[in-house]
């Protein structure tokens, strides 16, 4: 998954980087005018690369599970490194401490589009975090000592299971 700015974004902030754009930036005590950017029509606007609902999703997890881990990570305590937020059940919507809204599709995306390799890392972080075995997921030791672990649609499951239970346990 690409990271970072949309081109046509990264182009304007890298131009004003170089000074190539009056208004970005200025040498004298003068204040510069704002700069006049010209936008064609054939310029295409970046859209998301992966969203849940989608099926661009790599990795295929229940609806249901999908769900209930969003909700408890949201809601789940600081101290089990959950949001400590509120969600709101009608639009799947978290809401942090600090006012950010994060929709449940927004949040998922990233997780359940992940490389192998990133989701080596989601899971075993999941199933280390739980503190007990997973159903169908590396033990905490192989993590660290098998170089070509797969992980499974049901590992993925089972793992969000897992932290959904953990993040709302007392």
């Amino acid at each position: 998954m690409k990271r970072g700015l949309p081109l046509s974004i990264g182009a304007v902030v890298l131009v004003c980087l170089t000074g190539a754009l009056g208004g970005c930036s200025s040498n004298s005590s003068e204040p510069s005018s704002a700069p006049s950017i010209e936008v064609s029509s054939d310029l295409e606007v970046a859209q998301p690369e992966a969203t849940v609902s989608s099926g661009a999703a790599t990795y295929v997890v229940a609806q249901d599970v999908q769900d209930t881990y969003y909700k408890a990570i949201c809601i789940g305590p600081g101290t089990k490194l959950g949001m400590g937020g509120t969600f709101d059940d009608a639009t799947k919507t978290c809401t942090d401490p600090s006012g950010t809204k994060t929709t449940q599709a927004q949040g998922l995306a990233a997780l359940l589009s992940s490389t192998p390799d990133e989701m080596r890392s989601s899971t075993q972080f999941m199933v280390v975090q739980v503190g007990k075995p997973v159903t169908g997921c590396p033990t905490a030791d192989e993590y660290n000592t098998v170089a070509d672990l797969t992980i499974t649609n049901e590992c993925v499951e089972n793992a969000m299971k897992a932290m959904s239970v953990f993040m709302t346990s007392k």
